[in-house]
């Protein structure tokens, strides 16, 4: 995870020192008021990642530097050469050229440079730097109040079209396991232990059948006679709720609690291999609602919350820049709680989250870092 940034003269007028104490949290809030470079700080983490080399030159700082959770350090230094016609108002420069330095704190001997300069070819040359950010996926959703990005490669697929798809293998997966698991035999099993097995399998037994994963009575009720079958089928659900099944099941009820918790206006969430997912309107006729019957905000929480449950690679960078142009001051209030649910189920994630709004963390500043008073320490 990234721990640390600097950025030492950024547009010629501010510096900045950001730890974000991935030890102790996997999310940290940036505030700051307009024109003091949140965005850009986000733009500036995004386009090094990605390597792209023409988005960060555009960007006007001398220094640049970020340390990783692993030991691994890179350090980006910058020289802007402007036109020598004094009289010119030109403001863009002929030419930039960045300079890199890596190295791996654990690796004596590792440091490696690599020049970069905007009026040449835009070959990116392989090296241990480059092979390093590529390895570290990152996910930038932009201040746009409703952001489709995040599923590269899937064309225009619909989102409804990607949860069925994403639940009609879910539940091929879990039904395979649950038929293996039924053929294995077993020694009968106490009435108290299976009673305590199906107790400890409850919660994730009832939201197979809410999801419609399952189909009929998998758990039996107990009886002598059948006590050897009992142990098969609690044995065959504990297997197949494992590895990745355990971990798509928990990541659908994690969905579920965030759209509870934002509390769409008079409708609820529903989600199913036979259509995906839909929204039913809370009136008598319970009406059903696609994707494309939601408000723009409603859209851009779904989007969000999909693409962090189920979308992003293992190890992702995920940068926020101001959610709350998309959120009423209650949903601002959830956002927190929401956090903690997505981090809960992808503990594998960090966040760095740009925020006007300090709603949005609880007013728990020791979880922020603020632009405006460090540029005001300068």
């Amino acid at each position: 995870m990234l721990s640390v940034i600097k950025i030492e003269d950024l547009y010629g007028l501010y510096t900045y020192s950001l730890d974000f104490r991935p030890d102790r949290n996997p999310y940290c809030f940036v505030t700051g008021s307009n024109g003091y470079g949140k965005t850009t700080l986000l733009r500036m983490i995004d386009t090094l990642y990605s390597r792209d080399f023409n988005g960060l030159a555009s960007i006007d700082f001398k220094e640049f530097d970020l340390k990783f959770q692993d030991g691994y350090h890179i350090h980006v230094s910058q020289q802007r050469e402007y036109d020598d016609d004094s009289s010119s108002d030109e403001v863009e420069p002929e030419r930039v050229m960045l300079s890199f330095t890596s190295d791996d704190e654990n690796i004596p001997g590792s440091e490696e440079t690599y020049e970069w300069v905007s009026t040449d070819e835009d070959d990116e040359k392989l090296n241990n730097m480059t092979a390093y950010l590529a390895s570290h996926p990152i996910y930038f959703i932009t201040d746009k109040r409703l952001f489709k990005g995040g599923r590269k490669g899937k064309g225009d697929e619909t989102l409804e079209s990607l949860m069925q798809r994403f639940l009609q293998d879910l539940q091929l997966r879990l039904n395979t396991k649950l038929q293996q698991g039924m053929l294995q035999a077993y020694d009968p099993i106490s009435k108290d232990e299976y009673e305590r097995a199906v107790s400890k399998m409850e919660p994730l037994i009832k939201s197979l059948k809410k999801y419609e994963l399952v189909s009929g009575n998998i758990v039996p009720a107990y009886s002598e006679e059948g006590a050897a079958l009992c142990h098969s089928r609690i044995k065959a659900i504990e297997q197949a709720l494992d590895g990745d099944e355990l971990r798509d099941v928990t990541n659908l009820d994690a969905l579920c609690v965030v759209m509870d918790n934002y509390s769409f206006a008079n409708k609820h969430l529903e989600l199913s291999p036979y259509f995906g997912f839909r929204f039913r309107a809370d009136d008598e006729n319970g009406t059903l609602l696609s994707f494309d019957q939601l408000s723009s905000g409603e859209q851009h929480v779904m989007l969000m919350n999909y693409d962090v449950l189920f979308d992003l690679e293992d190890e992702t960078l995920v940068l926020i820049d101001e959610p709350e142009l998309s959120f009423h001051i209650e949903w601002q209030g959830q956002f927190m709680a929401n956090l903690m649910e997505m981090v809960a189920a992808r503990r594998d994630l960090q966040f760095i989250i740009c925020t006007h709004a300090p709603e949005m963390f609880g007013y728990d500043w020791n979880v922020s870092v603020d632009l405006f008073e460090q540029a005001q320490q300068q």
